[in-house]
């Protein structure tokens, strides 16, 4: 009976808000915190000779935000229950406020990344935050439509911050991208303040500190160990003892998950077929994602030689792309279900992959443009309706932790993407000036080797996607206007 009360006090709290406020409320602060992930990957060349440091240790500004947000996201969903949603909101673009602050004030490196490890905690509480709300605050037959105008700030932001960056490095200098973000982020806050409700009561569960500690160093050490078991500068032996060391912390938090009575990331979610299958689909999208997001920007500079500004310029359509489509792909979903869009847009994103692997120094830039475009267009139209279906499987009490484990495994899919390709690629390489080929040639030759593997993965995507259905069975979790008799059916499951 508590737990029904639980309920129906969260439905009587969404009926006194505005529902699109604080959605755009909490957009807003994602957006800004997603843009950041990808800002200063066109910097770092620049901030090497700044800070005069090498190639090893500029990559921790990019590679040490993936990794706080690894070991961060998986603690979202005892937070999401534990604090309000306005005070966590606030707290995370507060923390997210002084990191930027930090960042644009630096005149050490070190400063420079404690900065960016301070804006990536904020950042790791904001998306799972985000979803979470989308889950309470909609229906199952509408959280299509809203997890799609959702995500096309997961799209959108990533892609649009290369652009951004590369024009304010080509017009002022690196110091602006952050100092431009600063106001937006302060107003984001004062936003948040005013307007933003909390929409679930919270529940005063205790933190395992095990499970806390096992997860820091079973998700961290994954996640920085997948960034560097494949990467050129490997340590080789060292980095494949961390990546398993991670693995076995990460056995040992799940194996902890299942005998203790309040876990920090209910693992139990995973005795939901579909919700284990959208898990694996989601992180093959972000994979194949995030193999573009290195692949595509090399191709374009360093086998066509554009400038790096040029190249964001080049990805931006496909950006733009990313945020028009998901709401609609959404509405489909609403509509129609899973079971024809994402074996779809795995087919589209398979294709695109394959015919990307052929081009070579001699193509027009208007085919790489086109066939980037033709990723996202595959990515927006199963992304959207893959991640609302795997969390529309869950029981309400189930939502946080779902969330929480989606974003933590979209994180490790980004790891794998972003450092697996180009380690085959690398591999090629290798290969190729081995038999006496140009360097231009064998990198050519690298990216389009990669990319055959990356159009595989999207083929395997859309094979196990076939299996993709809607839920027929159980709770939704979602209290309709017709408040009595859903409680009434919640008590009983219950």
């Amino acid at each position: 009976m508590e737990k029904v009360m639980e309920i129906k006090n969260s439905y009587l709290q969404t009926q006194e808000i505005n529902v699109s406020l604080i959605m755009t409320t909490l957009k807003i602060g994602t957006f800004l915190a997603l843009l950041n992930e990808t800002i200063i990957n066109v910097a770092l060349s620049n901030l090497m000779e700044v800070f005069s440091v090498s190639a090893n240790s500029i990559q921790w500004l990019t590679a040490g935000y993936m990794l706080i947000m690894g070991t961060f996201v998986p603690v979202t969903a005892y937070l999401i229950q534990r604090i309000t949603t306005r005070q966590l909101f606030l707290s995370a673009m507060v923390i997210f406020l002084i990191g930027t602050v930090l960042a644009a004030a630096a005149q050490y490196f070190w400063v420079l990344l404690i900065g960016r490890l301070i804006q990536a905690v904020g950042t790791g509480v904001l998306l799972p935050l985000m979803m979470n709300t989308i889950m309470v605050l909609n229906p199952p037959e509408k959280r299509g439509s809203a997890m799609g105008s959702a995500l096309l700030i997961v799209l959108f932001a990533p892609a649009l911050g290369p652009t951004y960056a590369g024009l304010v490095m080509q017009t002022i200098n690196w110091r602006w991208i952050f100092i431009l973000i600063i106001p937006l982020t302060i107003i984001s806050i004062l936003i948040g303040w005013f307007y933003l409700k909390n929409i679930t009561a919270t529940v005063k569960t205790k933190l395992d500190i095990v499970s806390l500690i096992l997860s820091t160093i079973g998700f961290g050490a994954t996640i920085y160990g997948l960034n560097r078991v494949f990467s050129a500068d490997s340590t080789g032996y060292l980095d494949m003892g961390l990546l398993m060391i991670g693995i076995a912390a990460i056995i040992a938090f799940t194996l902890r998950q299942l005998t203790i009575a309040n876990p920090l990331l209910n693992v139990r979610a995973f005795s939901y077929p579909m919700f284990s299958l959208g898990i694996v689909l989601i992180t093959i999208t972000y994979m194949v994602l995030f193999a573009n997001f290195v692949l595509m920007p090399m191709f374009i500079e360093n086998i066509l030689g554009l400038t790096i500004f040029q190249a964001g310029l080049a990805v931006l359509p496909g950006g733009i792309i990313g945020a028009i489509l998901p709401p609609i792909f959404g509405k489909l979903y609403d509509r129609f279900g899973p079971r024809v869009i994402v074996p779809v847009g795995f087919a589209i994103m398979a294709s695109a992959n394959f015919f990307i692997a052929g081009m070579t120094s001699s193509t027009n830039i208007v085919f790489p443009v086109i066939f980037y475009c033709c990723v996202i267009i595959g990515l927006a139209s199963l992304l959207t309706p893959s991640q609302t279906n795997t969390l529309n499987q869950l029981p309400a009490q189930y939502y946080s932790h779902g969330t929480a484990i989606m974003n933590t495994m979209m994180l490790i899919g980004s790891a794998l993407g972003s450092s697996l390709f180009v380690g085959i690629m690398g591999y090629k390489q290798k290969v190729c000036l081995e038999n006496n080929l140009t360097a231009l040639e064998a990198l050519s030759s690298g990216i389009g080797f990669a990319y055959m593997f990356v159009a595989a993965l999207a083929a395997m995507g859309m094979v196990l996607s076939l299996f993709f259905r809607r839920k027929t069975t159980g709770i939704s979790g979602h209290i309709t206007n017709n408040i009595d008799k859903d409680l009434s059916q919640i008590g009983t499951d219950l």
